[in-house]
């Protein structure tokens, strides 16, 4: 599960006339593997094979990501 939100910061007419730099700028926080989910792979020994290892499969895990944009006129 990804989520992503992201606020319009040049709609914003309070914070656009009282910070003109803000105009057509947009912040984005978005967030990949949520809930950190892993795949679980076991043999019929109870053993991970070595190419289902957690960290072969998504060596990143939770991944946190807070962007700026700032589109210029």
């Amino acid at each position: 599960v990804n989520l992503n939100l992201f606020i319009d910061l040049g709609q914003q007419a309070k914070w656009v006339e009282q910070y003109p730099w803000l105009k057509g700028s947009r912040l984005n926080l978005g967030i990949q593997n949520l809930f950190n989910e892993r795949i679980q792979v076991t043999s019929s020994d109870g053993e991970t094979p070595l190419n289902y290892q957690p960290d072969y499969l998504h060596p990143q895990g939770r991944s946190i990501g807070l962007t700026f944009r700032k589109i210029l006129f």
